[in-house]
């Protein structure tokens, strides 16, 4: 009768079911991944980094031309391409645009948006998109006397999918439409 009243006693301890307050102080199992890539772009492709909310960037983008005329071209820096880009973040999955480019006097207007980020134990992969509307003020009335302003524009769309494989290892894959 003794180890029934004691088992009588215990047994309460085995049913137990409420949460430790201090359970809900620990960090999530699934984390998102972070620095899937160091730069907005990789050569000309878009990332799926974005600018961080209310930061601004300059970005100077210089592509030298061919060097097969040597010192007649500069070895290419005479017809090198020079890009001003501005950058601003306006929330941490969302940051816009503006540019200017030598190449035909080009001006563009783009956006960025995460749609999903990686997690080391959920979703495997990053989503971003990209959209852009370019101006081309290259073109002379002169030579297109009927030249509309819709002419001169183009729109490119594009979505970005990446996975960090491993410290070393990125797999990107980009449909674009333009």
């Amino acid at each position: 009768m003794k180890n029934l009243t004691y088992l009588f006693y215990l047994l309460p301890i085995l049913f137990y079911a409420q949460d430790d307050l201090l359970d809900g102080l620990e960090p999530d199992q699934s984390t998102t991944v972070t620095s899937t890539w160091k730069s907005l772009k990789v050569v000309n492709f878009e990332t799926t980094k974005l600018v961080a909310k209310n930061e601004f960037q300059l970005i100077i983008s210089h592509r030298f031309g061919s060097v097969e005329n040597g010192f007649d071209d500069l070895f290419g820096l005479d017809q090198a391409v020079t890009r001003f880009q501005f950058v601003y973040g306006i929330t941490d999955w969302m940051h816009i645009e503006a540019s200017r480019s030598s190449f035909n006097k080009t001006y563009q207007l783009a956006s960025k948006f995460k749609l999903k980020e990686q997690e080391t134990t959920g979703f495997p992969f990053s989503i971003s998109a990209f959209t852009a509307v370019d101006i081309n003020t290259g073109l002379d009335k002169e030579v297109l006397p009927k030249i509309e302003f819709e002419n001169r524009l183009g729109y490119t769309a594009q979505v970005i999918i990446a996975r960090k494989i491993s410290k070393n290892y990125l797999l990107k894959l980009a449909q674009h439409f333009s």
